[in-house]
């Protein structure tokens, strides 16, 4: 209800103003029955109708409808019995029922208690108009029952305003007490506001411009006539004036007040016609710019679709190129239905396994194959069919070369029911991989190099085949149980301490000997006598390196040593194959992780890319899907290539330092990650304008950025699509490459420690390794850089590479 917290403040003022007046009665304090002397006074009957009607106007307004229709009628029986005691001349015994009235004016009050005629009437017409009001019958005849209760009210005020004697003969005019008719008056005014837009109410409370008119003018005109009609009757009082020249002079001054309004009022109109034909030009103008931008939208689209056209020729063209691109890919590529049978192959398969004019239809896998690798060929294939999983296997196959192991990966095809129809393979012969993984194993378990590592206070945590070999020590014998001062002769380590003591002015002894110059962040190759666990000795070069987490804190040292009992004749050449020996290790152990770990992000797009080409039922998607492949596939290549390239490398293993573009980099894994990209729908942005390019290794580079990529695409968030963001920095010399995403993020509190560590892993992931980052760190430390990482849980990841300052010419 627009109105409801004025209703029921009139309600609750008109409730006080009656028990004020019956307080007044019961103990007789004249200024509560009349306020001023010599007036009529306000009766209590009529103080308790005031209490009743205000117990009406609430109870409306609270919408307590049938119990307000009680007591409406209850002040309609009790006011109608008072009126027509006046109207029939009898007396009913109900003007002193409750008060006796000491304040009696004779010819004034018709008799002692009882209420004015004209507040008796009042009464009779506000109740009467409640009963409508409530009931819905007749709401414009209640609401003009109101209106007559303000006329009547208003009368009494003007009587007062006027000073009308109770005695002159129209006394009707002033019968009611002063208060009686305020009361009436602001309480019918009121009530008219339950139906706001019936009658005179709806004339005032409108938005429209007559309404505001109204308010306006009203008003001024009221206060106005009354004024001139006070001065009229102030002047004929005192004779100022005749009775015609006070009558010429109010219509004169009326006629003055009207031009007055008329003059604002067409003010008022005229403003309102300036603002709407300033609100047409406005509308014209806009219809203008709608026109101009209708047009302008009619030859973008017309544009939009010539661009379209071109895009279609464009994907026609990239359907060719794709096919062709399968056709000459270096892995072998087939699809073949539930019994076996071949339905398709790229040329490299048919061009190895198919003689002359042979078809591949209807050839199982026992039509091309010995019976033995056929069947290791086609054993997870059952599993495929039944589950709809993928899988990636190896293979052991014999050839004319020898044997060859192949890395093979199979998916399941669906139709447009979802129902698993055929599965698509690929196999890629990764026999030079594998033997780059023998070779470092072999390092490690070499019986020529003791490998011995300990923890931070020099308890060796490891202790590999050739420590075994050279000391004759067992590893359960030393592991967690002894240090590596045991391997060396007292003199030796006290008379190295008493150097290192000097050199860095602070007591050196025992283990410390040992390790201090690893701990000051050197490197020592040094030639030390080992003790083995029968007693004798023998010389070796010894290297100590301290292992340091993404923080840089050291967390233990790693020992390398050679016997060099049969080389003291050449104990230079020697130091300098110990250093190679190291980085070699360093280098084959980055090798065989990068070409395990490299391998199966593109093998998993292309997995992608042929889920998405069998789903997809249209042309146009496949044309698109075709030129993927391609790009996946060139650079499963090209890294297949380098990485072959690299083995054949005998001598100098050390990395190549060129001049790398990022973005070259950047596009490179972007385009290999496309089918995870366009599953995930994810949002991929980048800025190296800060620094193009740097010297850096380039595969190291590549094997970097694929990392940071792949992890941000595995452990994306569910919740969201994935956004990943490559950009780089220089501040001075130094550059830094920053990679960020809104993925899963890691507990830092929890994993902070060993959040580069090898075969640590943060989520629930089935292509979780815990060696990318591993990697990845191995990888910059080896170029001299730093990495470090802030995540936060359910937020993201962002991963920080500070690069050597010696890396850091760029162009």
């Amino acid at each position: 209800m627009k109105f409801k917290s004025v209703l029921l403040k009139i309600s609750v003022l008109t409730f006080v103003l009656g028990v004020l007046v019956l307080f007044g009665w019961f103990f007789n304090i004249s200024i509560l029955k009349t306020v001023l002397p010599g007036y009529t006074s306000m009766v209590a009957n009529t103080a308790i109708s005031f209490i009743i009607s205000s117990m009406i106007l609430f109870l409306a307004v609270k919408k307590l409808s049938k119990i307000a229709r009680y007591v409406s009628l209850l002040l309609l029986i009790f006011s109608l019995s008072t009126l027509s005691q006046d109207v029939f001349n009898f007396n009913l015994g109900i003007d002193e029922l409750f008060i006796e009235d000491t304040s009696y004016i004779e010819n004034v009050n018709s008799s002692p208690g009882r209420m004015a005629l004209t507040t008796a009437l009042s009464f009779v017409l506000l109740s009467v108009a409640f009963l409508l009001l409530l009931s819905k019958r007749s709401v414009k005849a209640g609401q003009f029952m109101l209106h007559m209760v303000s006329l009547i009210a208003f009368i009494g005020i003007t009587g007062y305003l006027y000073r009308i004697s109770p005695l002159d003969k129209i006394a009707v005019l002033s019968s009611m007490a002063i208060h009686t008719s305020l009361a009436l008056f602001f309480f019918s005014a009121a009530a008219s506001l339950l139906n706001p837009k019936v009658l005179v109410a709806g004339l005032f409370t409108g938005n429209r411009i007559g309404n505001k008119m109204a308010r306006r003018i009203f008003p001024t005109f009221l206060l106005t006539l009354l004024a001139l009609g006070f001065i009229r009757v102030v002047a004929h009082r005192f004779m100022l004036v005749s009775v015609d020249s006070g009558i010429a002079l109010f219509v004169i001054s009326g006629i003055v007040v009207g031009l007055f309004l008329i003059w604002d009022t067409a003010q008022l109109l005229n403003n309102l016609d300036q603002k709407r034909t300033f609100a047409e030009n406005e509308l014209k103008k806009s219809y203008n710019n709608l026109e101009n931008i209708v047009s302008l939208r009619t030859s973008e689209l017309t544009q939009s679709v010539e661009k379209l056209k071109e895009k279609e020729l464009t994907l026609w063209k990239s359907e060719q190129l794709l096919k062709g691109v399968i056709n000459n890919a270096a892995s072998t590529i087939f699809v073949k239905d539930k019994q076996g049978n071949y339905l398709m192959a790229n040329n490299t398969f048919t061009s190895k396994y198919i003689n002359g004019d042979e078809k591949l239809e209807d050839k199982t896998a026992y039509d091309l194959f010995p019976e033995e690798l056929a069947d290791k060929l086609t054993a997870e294939d059952p599993e495929i069919f039944s589950s709809g999983k993928s899988t990636t296997y190896e293979v052991v196959a014999p050839g004319a070369d020898g044997e060859s192991v192949l890395l093979i990966n199979k998916f399941a095809l669906f139709d447009e029911y979802n129902n698993i129809y055929a599965l698509c393979g690929m196999a890629t012969d990764v026999t030079l991989l594998k033997k780059a993984e023998a070779n470092i194993r072999a390092v490690f378990n070499s019986a020529s190099v003791s490998i011995i590592e300990t923890d931070v206070h020099g308890v060796i945590t490891h202790f590999n085949k050739g420590a075994e070999f050279l000391l004759g020590y067992k590893e359960e014998e030393v592991i967690g149980i002894e240090k590596p001062t045991i391997f060396h002769t007292q003199e030796e380590l006290c008379a190295r301490g008493k150097e290192l003591s000097k050199l860095y002015k602070k007591p050196i002894n025992g283990f410390d000997a040992l390790v201090e110059f690893a701990k000051q962040g050197k490197h020592e190759s040094k030639e030390w006598l080992f003790v083995k666990k029968n007693g004798e000795t023998f010389p070796v070069q010894l290297v100590f390196t301290a292992i340091k987490d993404e923080y840089g804190t050291i967390t233990g040292y790693l020992g390398i040593a050679s016997d060099i009992s049969d080389l003291n004749s050449a104990k230079y050449d020697l130091e300098i194959l110990t250093n190679q020996l190291q980085k070699q290790n360093s280098q084959l152990l980055n090798f065989a992780h990068i070409t395990s770990h490299n391998l199966r992000s593109p093998v998993s797009n292309l997995n992608s890319l042929m889920h998405f080409y069998q789903e997809s039922t249209s042309v146009e998607d496949k044309e698109m899907l075709f030129t993927k492949f391609e790009t996946v596939i060139n650079h499963l290549t090209s890294t297949l290539n380098e990485l072959i390239e690299a083995l054949k490398i005998q001598e100098d293993k050390s990395q190549k330092v060129e001049m790398v573009k990022f973005q070259d980099i950047f596009k490179k894994i972007n385009e290999t990650f496309v089918g995870n990209i366009m599953e995930t729908n994810a949002k991929i942005t980048f800025n190296f304008t800060e620094a193009e390019s740097i010297e850096y290794s380039k595969s190291y580079m590549e094997s970097i950025m694929l990392n940071l990529f792949s992890n941000a695409l595995k452990y994306r968030s569910p919740e969201r699509i994935p956004e990943i963001h490559f950009e780089t920095k220089r501040k001075e010399e130094e550059i830094s490459l920053l990679v960020s995403d809104n993925g899963l993020g890691i507990d830092m509190k929890r994993h902070r420690k060993k959040l580069f560590g090898l075969n640590k892993t943060f989520h629930r992931h089935s292509e979780a390794k815990g060696v990318g980052l591993f990697i990845t760190k191995t990888q910059v430390e080896a170029m001299g850089g730093r990495i470090s990482a802030e995540s936060e849980v359910d937020k993201g990841t962002i991963f920080k590479i500070t690069f050597n300052k010696q890396n850091s010419n760029y162009e």
